[in-house]
């Protein structure tokens, strides 16, 4: 059982600051267990709220109670069984990256509260499933100085894992390959990731299948050596706004909330920052996924 409790700190120097302040609680219903088991389950709300906010985000202390740290009065009775700090291997090294600003983390696909207790059930239930596509995303989403190219490789290794969950979709078959035995390509993966979400793309996207093909090629010439040159600068960022937007809203599938929190980025265009990109670039998809400038 997890649970969110909120709480208050605060911090008396010369002034006094009170911060507002939430723990992630959790208990097995089978009574005292190894830290390791605990942290799995954290992991997972970490993991989620990495995808929701579109950032990297940090576990900042662990406590634990347990029968092995007790308060007790003269006569050996146990008065009280505080929380005690622990320190893991795991996680040691994120106590010390800077704290984000509620500017960085303004803007999320959806709050908490929005995934409701039904959603976090459904994504944990959902997790092992799903680690394929959670893992490769997770890792990169939001981290300081990558490169796009492994924003590129990170979330298609992502969008790879989700299509074979997902499964055949309707409209797919264009993208499957050609010759005696067509089969599904990486393109097919990724279309049915965006079959699934069901979502209006900026008008220059243009059409499931383009995109498709166009994430696809990126993730394709930066993988093999023998494609040749990188692709472009330009294309490349452009894939990995889309694709890392992709995997952030298959989060609300995989909790099961994707009709309720889906509907607004299905009824209208809600992907400024792509449309930016793609108006400062001067960029366009055709239906093969080739990328087209104002003067082609």
């Amino acid at each position: 059982m997890l649970t969110l409790r909120a709480g208050w700190l605060h911090a008396p120097e010369r002034k006094t600051t009170v911060h507002d302040n939430v723990a992630l609680v959790s208990t097995f219903e089978s009574g005292p267990a190894p830290f390791w088991d605990h942290f799995v389950e954290h992991r997972k709300v970490a993991n989620l709220l990495v995808f929701l906010f579109g950032r990297q985000l940090s576990f900042r202390k662990h406590c634990l109670r347990d029968d092995l740290f007790t308060s007790r009065a003269g006569d050996e009775r146990v008065i009280s069984t505080p929380l005690t700090e622990v320190i893991s291997r795991n996680s040691y090294r994120e106590r010390i990256t800077e704290a984000p600003s509620v500017k960085e983390i303004g803007n999320p696909i959806a709050g908490l509260h929005e995934i409701g207790s039904e959603g976090l059930a459904a994504w944990a239930n959902n997790y092992e499933a799903w680690k394929r596509f959670i893992l490769p995303s997770a890792s990169i989403l939001g981290r300081n100085g990558v490169f796009l190219e492994d924003l590129v490789i990170s979330t298609s290794k992502s969008m790879e894992a989700a299509g074979g969950i997902i499964g055949e979709q309707p409209g797919e078959r264009p993208t499957w390959s050609s010759g005696r035995r067509p089969r599904p390509t990486t393109a097919t993966y990724v279309y049915r990731c965006l079959e699934a979400l069901a979502v209006q793309w900026p008008e220059p996207v243009g059409d499931r299948v383009g995109v498709s093909k166009a994430i696809a090629n990126a993730y394709n010439d930066v993988k093999h050596y023998d494609r040749g040159d990188f692709p472009g600068h330009e294309e490349v960022h452009v894939v990995s706004e889309i694709s890392q937007m992709i995997v952030r809203l298959l989060t609300l599938h995989i909790a099961g909330r994707a009709d309720d929190l889906l509907s607004i980025y299905r009824q209208s265009e809600r992907f400024y920052a792509i449309k930016q990109v793609l108006d400062a670039y001067e960029l366009r998809l055709d239906g093969t996924g080739k990328w087209l400038g104002d003067s082609d």
